[in-house]
């Protein structure tokens, strides 16, 4: 069954919640909230659901993070043979 059609039957179970704080080089420590949705089949699978509070200094960190990768992946796609460093921290000794 695809992920819309389990949607519309609004077919929701027990959720559970929570918070994380993922520590992300060059972004910052960054808070989400959490939760799990149970999905139909054995032996249990769920989805889990990660968000930032809209509007706030977590959600920004989530924005640079998206851009940081979309400009990796750019310059890995226009250099597909070199490796790409994250540009928030130094150079790696050996490399330049």
């Amino acid at each position: 069954m695809t992920p819309v059609r389990l949607w519309a039957q609004h077919d929701v179970r027990e959720s559970v919640s929570g918070t994380k704080t993922f520590r992300i080089p060059g972004v910052g420590d960054t808070v989400l909230d959490w939760d799990t949705y149970p999905l139909p089949g054995n032996p249990g699978p769920f989805m889990l659901v990660f968000t930032a509070e809209p509007g706030s200094a977590d959600a920004d960190r989530l924005q640079l993070l998206a851009s940081m990768h979309a400009t990796r992946s750019a310059l890995t796609n226009k250099h597909p043979s070199r490796t790409v460093w994250a540009a928030a921290g130094p150079t790696p000794r050996g490399t330049s």
